[in-house]
């Protein structure tokens, strides 16, 4: 499953000459090279983690700037207020000046940030989606890291479960059966029995003695009324000439040892 979800070249066959030298520094390159697509696939996603972080870091930072800038203005509005001598409505007119400055200060901070987040938030969904590719590039250099894709994957565990599933009753329907032919089905196309006539023409009966003694014998293969219960105890013994297609079933689930069958 797993080679035919991720597809790998196969290894190209050495051409001529001393094979096996060939074959083993093949295999040491091969492992060579795999560990340096390890390496960089892990440097690549490392860089790429360390650049989300900065992003997200500078994106707190822009929120930080926005409190901080509250901050000082209650710090000066504090000061203004414990050192101020003066007349009342001169320092509320003070006051008022401050507020507007400061909130011309954050209105301007705010169209500044604005742009700032919307370019940042861009930038942390492009490296995201970046992320998310080179974890699935490295994984894939490896056989449980393929397995890990698979296990996320909803859709491959779906198709996972249906081959198991088809796999089971493949089993279960791979048992032995019986196929017989009639030639003779004791009725005629009108769906008329068909008796069955001795050399003269004339009507055969069964024989005294019989359980049928008396009964015009019907024309067919499906059963063998001469044999009786204690003959179908080892079916296998009766000779193939009075084998009829009931008898040869009871042969066949004796041979198999099917329970239903029992001894009887």
């Amino acid at each position: 499953m797993i080679a035919e979800c991720f597809n790998e070249p196969e290894a190209d066959e050495a051409a001529s000459g001393d094979d096996d030298d060939c074959n083993e520094d093949s295999d040491e390159a091969s492992v060579s090279a795999d560990e340096d697509c390890v390496a960089a696939a892990e440097e690549k996603l490392n860089s790429l983690q360390a650049a989300l972080l900065k992003a997200k870091q500078k994106l707190i930072d822009l929120d930080s700037d926005a409190a901080a800038l509250a901050q000082k203005q209650e710090q000066e509005l504090a000061a203004r207020k414990a050192h101020w001598t003066g007349d009342k409505s001169a320092l509320r007119l003070q006051v008022k000046e401050i507020q507007q400055s400061y909130k011309v200060d954050v209105q301007k901070l705010k169209d500044a940030r604005k742009d700032q987040q919307k370019a940042l938030k861009a930038e942390i969904k492009a490296l995201d989606k970046q992320i998310s590719q080179a974890e699935t590039a490295l994984s894939l250099l490896s056989n449980r890291g393929k397995l890990e894709l698979m296990l996320a994957d909803d859709e491959l565990i779906g198709t996972l479960k249906e081959r198991w599933i088809a796999a089971e009753v493949a089993k279960r329907l791979d048992y032995p059966i019986f196929m017989a032919v009639s030639e003779r089905g004791g009725k005629d196309n009108s769906g008329d029995y068909k008796h069955l006539l001795d050399d003269d023409g004339s009507l055969v009966e069964f024989p005294d003695g019989h359980p049928q003694e008396g009964q015009l014998v019907i024309d067919q293969d499906l059963v063998n009324y001469d044999l009786r219960a204690a003959d179908l105890a080892d079916a296998a013994k009766i000779p193939d000439d009075q084998l009829c297609v009931a008898e040869a079933f009871v042969c066949f689930a004796q041979k198999q040892k099917f329970g239903f069958w029992g001894s009887t």
